[in-house]
Formats: C-alpha cells, structure tokens, sequence
C-alpha cells in the first residue's frame, strides 16, 4: 500500500511547484513542467517495479490449483544456493548469529528475530527450503530490522553448573508477518552484514494447523539443539566442541541460542522427487519423521543448524 500512495503523495508536491512556475516564461515553465513530469514518471515505474518483485517474491498458491500445496509450491523458480546458502558452508559467520524467538509459527502470525551483530547495516532475506528443481530454495521476502543499529546485545546467560547457555535476554532485532497463505515447511532467514558480507542463517518452521492432511512431518528441531555447541565452550549434549565426551557436556540446552553446528549425522541420500516437498539443500543430512513413526527419513541438506 505504502508504495501505491508514494507516487501519489510525490506527484502532489510536485504540482505545487509546477504552479509556482507559472510565473516563469513560457518556454521556461514548458520546460519545467516536462522536467518534473519526467521525473514523477521515472519514480513511479520504479517504485511499480520494486513493489511487483517483493508482491512475485511472496505469492503462494497456483492457478489453476495444484494436487496439494507441496506440488504447487516446487512448481515456482527456485533460487540458486549461491544466493541463499552462507558463504562459508558452515554455521557461518559468528560476527552475525541469530536466532527465532520460536521455533515455529502458524501462518498469519508474527516470528521475531534476535540477532547479534557489531554492523551498523545488514540484510534479513526470507527463504523457503524445498525441492525447487534442484535448487533447495525460493525467495519469498526481505525485511529490514526494526532496532536501531549497530544494537548491542547482552551477554547470554550461562550456568556453568550444567554448561547451558541461554541469549533469551536478547532483544528483539526484527519481525516477519508471515502471510495467511504461506506454505507450511521450513524457512531460513539468510542474514549477511553490509560492510564485510558476512552471513548466517535462522532456521524456522512455519505451521498450517488448520491442514487435515493425512500425513504428518516433523522436523527433528530438538536433535538439532541436543548437537548445537552453543554452551560456554561450545557444549552440547553428548561433549565439548564438537568431540563425543559425556562427563564433559552440557546437561541442559536452550532453544534460545544460534545454531551454529557445522555437521550432523550422515546417512547415505537415496534422491528427492521433486512430489514429495524434500529438502535438497547440498550436503549434509538432516533427519525429519514422517506420521507417527519411530524411525527417521533423511533429507539431503546443506542448512547451517
């Protein structure tokens, strides 16, 4: 909306200086009123063309409609990784690490975004994971962040009694209105540092509780923290820095802290239809349950958890 009216409004001043020109000559004034014309029309297809790629970045459904949401939503362009992934191939840069104050949110809510970062400038670019020909995922907005930067953060709370780090007490650095009819699955906000081009990922999940579909999939969000070495001196549950050590090992972990594990398990990768809404993301595994069963489907990955 705010960019249908901007034109508008500017066209409004505009007018008001092309009738104080008329009191210069003729040819003077012609001029003036062809400039500002100009001007106004350069503006206007500009702000047209940059609020019709952010309204293409978000559409969601088909027409005419799809077999389901999943088939719908692999049917668009998808984006390459080296657009999304992080650059590092890794948990990414630490100069720049945040998290989602949930780990899920149903569609038409509000996800906010705790983010840590000396830069006085960074991007927040929001992507759904998915098949997408092959390119693991399509853009679907940017958003900009709503606290004052650079934003200094406090320090995590830490027990070092259990090795549990927890950055609950961070402050709010930004927010997605996710739209009533996105497509349920797993998302990334993909942040990059303007100065250094330093970047890193927010894994979240966006739910759909009003679906009646006959199959359930879960991701496995809570092994992913149980391997995530965000403790004092990098802790998780099974030891210290990315070694297997039990006595040495956080006894507690917290949801509210970056992911920032470099690898998970890997299990051999069997394909990904481009039907079934999989995650094809490079190359490393992450497990997901389907329906109500005890055991594990992989999905190739590449996401920064």
């Amino acid at each position: 909306m705010s960019f249908s009216q901007a034109p508008v409004g500017r066209a409004n001043c505009n007018e008001g200086a092309l009738t104080s020109a008329a009191e210069l000559p003729p040819s003077r004034r012609s001029l003036s009123t062809r400039v500002f014309r100009g001007l106004i029309i350069a503006l206007g297809l500009l702000l047209w063309g940059f609020s019709s790629s952010v309204a293409r970045a978000q559409t969601f459904g088909c027409t005419p409609p799809m077999a389901n949401d999943i088939v719908c939503e692999n049917s668009k362009p998808g984006t390459s990784s080296n657009v999304w992934d992080v650059s590092t191939l890794d948990g990414g840069d630490p100069t720049i690490q945040g998290f989602a104050t949930d780990i899920s949110v149903n569609q038409g809510g509000t996800i906010n975004f705790k983010i840590n970062t000396p830069a006085k400038a960074y991007t927040i670019t929001i992507y759904r994971i998915g098949y997408y020909a092959g390119n693991g995922a399509r853009l679907i907005t940017s958003i900009t962040p709503s606290a004052k930067l650079p934003q200094t953060q406090p320090a995590c709370i830490s027990d070092n009694s259990t090795n549990l780090l927890d950055c609950g007490n961070w402050a709010v650095s930004a927010s997605w209105q996710v739209p009533s009819n996105a497509t349920s699955g797993v998302y990334i906000a993909h942040l990059m540092r303007s100065d250094t081009g330093g970047d890193s990922h927010i894994v979240f999940v966006v739910r759909n509780d009003s679906s009646h579909s006959a199959v359930q999939y879960q991701t496995s969000d809570e092994s992913w923290q149980a391997y995530n070495p965000a403790g004092p001196g990098g802790f998780n549950l099974y030891g210290d820095q990315g070694t297997f050590d039990i006595p040495n090992r956080a006894f507690k972990v917290s949801y509210n802290s970056p992911f920032t594990m470099k690898s998970v398990p890997v299990r051999p990768f069997s394909g990904c239809p481009p039907s079934d809404g999989g995650l094809k993301l490079g190359s490393r595994h992450v497990p997901v349950q389907v329906g109500g069963s005890s055991g594990s489907i992989w999905a190739k990955a590449k996401v920064s958890l």
